[in-house]
């Protein structure tokens, strides 16, 4: 079943929305993450356990990184789908694979946890901070780019183009600033300029990112199950 060709409207129409919920679930996990990591960084930048805190926001980020990867994969996968000739085989590889975001991720999640257990933690959170901003600047304009393929080639997103070309390029906007503003504290911080203080804003202003890209293209996606 996995080899069959998608290659009627019905089959192409319930591809879509298959990969599209998938990608909802996603946004909607990094969205509330984001709100978690904002919430870990305040409370740390008021003097509770900032070390801690900083901690386990990084890995939070990490997560939601890693999530919002799943979901740049899962659209793109949804849109070959659509393609003429693209088979379920081809288009879940894609969603398999590993993006920008996911990669940081995974490397964030891994120096959060180190210095969770004490390990040289006011080099690896802002190391992880760096590679966080670097991966939002890469990856600023992937939603943009793919939520104006997807207005083109879905009726549930055709009628509100312009709007959705709105949306996502203010959430690529945000994110390449909120990228840069990460890479700027991160190296600050690491040359010994207030780096808990620092890393704790480079982290809230990424976790704020990913609650508004999260809660921006979740929440156009909705019009999917309707």
């Amino acid at each position: 079943m996995d080899d069959i060709a998608i290659d009627t409207v019905d089959s192409k129409e319930d591809f879509w929305r298959s990969h599209t919920k998938k990608a909802f679930g996603s946004m909607t996990v990094e969205g509330i993450i984001g709100l978690g990591a904002i919430g870990a960084t305040i409370v740390g930048l008021s003097n509770i356990a900032p070390e801690q805190l900083a901690a386990i926001a990084c890995i939070a980020v990490g997560v939601a990184a890693a999530f919002e990867g799943g979901a740049i994969s899962a659209r793109y996968a949804a849109l070959l789908g659509m393609a003429e000739g693209y088979t379920n085989t081809d288009a879940s590889a894609r969603w398999g694979g590993m993006t920008m975001l996911f990669l940081a991720g995974a490397a964030g999640i891994a120096l959060g946890i180190l210095s969770l257990i004490g390990i040289a933690p006011m080099i690896l959170i802002p190391a992880a901070a760096i590679v966080f901003g670097a991966a939002l600047i890469l990856d600023s304009g992937a939603n943009a780019r793919l939520g104006v393929q997807e207005a083109r080639h879905s009726e549930e997103f055709k009628s509100r183009e312009s709007i959705i070309k709105e949306t996502d390029y203010a959430s690529a906007g945000v994110e390449l600033l909120v990228g840069i503003g990460s890479i700027v504290l991160g190296i600050l911080a690491l040359n010994g300029v207030f780096p808990l203080v620092l890393s704790l804003v480079a982290l809230l202003g990424i976790g704020a990112a990913n609650l508004l890209t999260g809660a921006m293209i979740g929440g156009r996606m909705t019009s999917v199950f309707r």
